[in-house]
């Protein structure tokens, strides 16, 4: 089923809630688990933080990886990951080790899903719609983040907070197969496995000429500097002639100052 560009950013806006939407299910029960587990403030701070450390650590391979491979299929290594993270906690997590590394996961599953699906959308996405693809996307994932409180506490008090945490992970599931089946997917490259080497080899080739030329230039200028006259040697002969024009105006009016001096003082004598 081949989706219009606006029906893919309808697709994509409801696949970021659905992801999304268990962003913020620890926050929201975070004085259940500490009474639960017993866990300091520290512990507590600790496990908030991880999820946005992996982010931090992980956007920038998960994005760049978009550069080449198909963004679709990091997007869906991102949900993958998040469903995981989720049923992780739901189903292992049982004190403070279990927790961090299963937010930890979740933070590198928001890494694969946030940025990754605005890159989706503007390899697919032209002209004025892309603009309202990137609000949409933006909107959906503040939408979840408020939601993600509501969905959490909700869960938690009807069927304990293990409930919440599967649920968002069935969410993470249901995005994941309909990104799959309806998104569409990039044409592949056509792959030159000699480039990369070929493109390295030129790159050093090219580095050596410049060195090179670099240094030829730099004993070129040494030699220009110690051959080159004195400074006062490179004044043009009209600025020499009229210096040394001023210079004998001066010496004449200088003579003849003294020469009225020496008359005079004769006269007085």
């Amino acid at each position: 089923m081949m989706l219009t560009p606006r029906r893919l950013v309808a697709l994509m806006c409801l696949s970021q809630v659905l992801v999304q939407i268990g962003a913020y299910a620890w926050p929201a029960l975070l004085p259940t688990f500490m009474d639960a587990w017993q866990l300091s403030n520290s512990e507590a701070g600790w496990i908030t933080g991880i999820f946005y450390a992996a982010y931090t650590l992980a956007v920038p391979l998960l994005v760049s990886l978009t550069d080449r491979i198909d963004p679709k299929r990091v997007y869906l290594f991102g949900v993958a990951t998040t469903a995981v993270a989720h049923a992780a906690f739901a189903f292992t997590a049982d004190g403070f080790w279990g927790a961090l590394a299963a937010r930890a996961l979740a933070g590198i599953g928001w890494a694969g899903s946030y940025m990754t699906g605005l890159k989706l959308l503007s390899d697919r996405v032209e002209g004025p719609l892309m603009s309202r693809a990137v609000a949409g996307h933006a909107a959906g994932v503040g939408v979840a983040g408020a939601l993600s409180f509501v969905f959490a506490d909700t869960l938690a008090r009807a069927h304990g907070w293990p409930a919440a945490f599967a649920a968002a992970g069935a969410c993470a599931a249901v995005a994941f197969v309909l990104v799959l089946a309806l998104a569409p997917s990039q044409p592949r490259r056509a792959h030159k496995p000699q480039l990369a080497p070929l493109r390295w080899l030129r790159v050093h080739k090219l580095r050596a000429q410049v060195h090179r030329a670099v240094a030829s230039l730099w004993q070129h200028l040494e030699r220009a500097r110690a051959c080159a006259p004195p400074v006062h040697a490179q004044r043009p002969v009209r600025r020499r002639r009229l210096v040394e024009r001023r210079e004998l105006e001066f010496q004449e009016i200088r003579h003849g100052r003294t020469r009225v001096c020496v008359e005079l003082a004769a006269s007085l004598l």
